[in-house]
């Protein structure tokens, strides 16, 4: 058993209540893909205990007793980077809430806040694109709760983790003016920072994360551009100057490399907002007009799109790939199967060229699917030109 996992092993044979205290300070600091994982065995007997102590708790009676063990549980399931136990963890922890609303210690029930608002920024990313707006506003209304309690406690830590997640949220909310959404993510990161003291920040890697959110939110502003940008640098320079480089490499090097990338007077940079940030406002448009069911207005905003990728400077692009490919899932809606095959090969013509990146693979088996059906209504169609490598 590597050595991170040692102190836990020993924790969790004293007691759940020792492992769960010490997964929470860890989950406290934030997370980073460069964090040591934890055993999944032993995240897995932890969660057991946690359950079975869980049902002993509900059979006796006990609600806070069940609700603290819930809470451990889902602490133990939020160590894993399994999608399905994130879930199975949300769902303990809100009923670990409404078991905790009257006659609980004030901590946990900040506790359980926070670390819920702390899960949905993990899983946000993974949200599908229909059910994003719904998402962000039940995850922003949540974290504001979660402000809101710890205000009510005095807890400035706590409140600060709230508003850090809140800015996740708004960085990638698109619903409304985009602008404006990035501004309120810098906001809420501001406020986070104005809370903590010097120990704080430099003691946890949620902080440096923060503020790479934070300088990726200013540089994809586009009103008075140069300001932002300037702002972004700060951001950077900052997050680079606290984050513990010996332990997070990648970060640091991510945060510097950032910094230099704009550290700019070239007026194109300027002027253009990062492609990234130009493809997802592009995207969100045609979200919209699908979620209106106005198909025509998705198809003409798919094909702006599409003409946007096929003119960036680095041809190809993955921006190419997935254009072509959300138009020619449109153009199956609107039953114009032969015109489909068409986009959805130069789909999968690009975006075989990135097969070794996960989401292009991903994209990749999309397009063959999508091509394949359209190909049964047009059946004078060849067969599929490429093929995700195995």
């Amino acid at each position: 058993m590597p050595d991170v996992n040692r102190p836990f092993a020993d924790a969790l044979q004293e007691s759940t209540a020792s492992f769960c205290n010490m997964l929470l300070s860890r989950l406290a600091c934030g997370s980073s893909q460069e964090d040591p994982a934890l055993e999944p065995q032993l995240l897995e007997a932890a969660a057991h205990r946690c359950a079975q102590e869980a049902d002993l708790a509900a059979t006796a009676g006990e609600p806070m007793a069940q609700a603290m063990a819930m809470f451990g549980q889902a602490s133990a399931l939020l160590g894993t980077d399994s999608l399905r136990a994130i879930r199975r963890a949300e769902e303990l922890l809100l009923g670990a809430l409404t078991l905790l609303e009257t006659g609980a210690p004030h901590t946990a029930r900040v506790e359980a806040y926070v670390l819920l608002c702390d899960l949905l920024t993990r899983v946000v990313d993974a949200v599908p694109d229909e059910q994003r707006d719904p998402f962000l506003e039940r995850a922003i209304d949540l974290a504001r709760a979660a402000e809101y309690v710890a205000t009510v406690e005095c807890n400035d830590f706590a409140r600060a983790r709230a508003l850090g997640d809140e800015a996740v949220f708004f960085s990638r909310r698109f619903a409304g003016a985009r602008d404006t959404n990035l501004m309120d993510a810098i906001d809420c990161g501001t406020r986070a920072f104005a809370l903590l003291g010097c120990d704080n920040v430099r003691g946890a890697v949620r902080w440096p994360v923060l503020l790479l959110e934070m300088g990726n939110a200013a540089v994809g502003i586009e009103t008075m551009r140069p300001n932002w940008i300037e702002q972004a640098q700060r951001f950077y320079n900052l997050g680079s100057s606290i984050v513990d480089a010996v332990h997070y490499p990648d970060l640091a090097n991510i945060l510097r490399r950032n910094c230099a990338l704009w550290d700019t007077e070239d007026r194109h940079a300027l002027d253009a907002l990062p492609a990234k940030e130009s493809f997802a406002r592009l995207r969100y448009a045609v979200l919209r007009a699908e979620a209106s069911r106005d198909l025509h207005a998705a198809i003409a905003a798919a094909e702006e799109m599409t003409v946007w990728a096929c003119a960036l400077p680095e041809q190809p692009n993955r921006f190419v790939g997935h254009a072509h490919l959300t138009l020619g899932r449109l153009l199956i809606a609107a039953s114009k199967p032969a015109a489909a095959v068409a986009v959805l090969d130069s789909a999968m013509a690009v975006l075989n060229t990135f097969h070794a990146d996960p989401k292009s693979h991903r994209l990749l088996r999309e397009a063959i699917e999508l091509r394949s059906r359209a190909a049964a209504a047009a059946p004078e169609t060849s067969e599929p030109r490429a093929s995700p490598a195995s």
